[in-house]
């Protein structure tokens, strides 16, 4: 309702249609960024494992190769068995016996 001196009051009712057309193509442009963000996300997670994994594999192995050697070291190593020289005879006691 507007009133203006000397005029009588006028009361008239409209409405008013705002479009905007980039508004909606600036939804689906933060829709697929969305998505652009997710599957970059996913592929960071998984790049993350993988090389999580890479180095746990990498220290897993080295300290299992240390501790091998460091077990190898610990055992004494064993004399290597003495095989009598090939047409040598026995080398044990020699027992003479005489025929009468």
């Amino acid at each position: 309702m507007v009133v203006h001196d000397a005029q009588a009051p006028a009361n008239n009712s409209t409405f008013l249609w705002i479009s905007n057309p980039a508004q909606g193509a600036l939804s689906n442009r933060s829709q697929m960024a969305k998505g652009d963000n997710f599957l970059s996300s996913l592929l960071l997670l998984c790049m993350s494992i993988l090389l999580e994994k890479g180095f746990l594999g990498g220290l897993l192995f080295f300290l299992f190769k240390r501790m091998k050697r460091k077990a190898s070291e610990m055992l004494p190593c064993p004399a290597p068995a003495q095989s009598p020289a090939p047409g040598a005879g026995s080398q044990g006691l020699a027992t003479a016996s005489s025929a009468v």
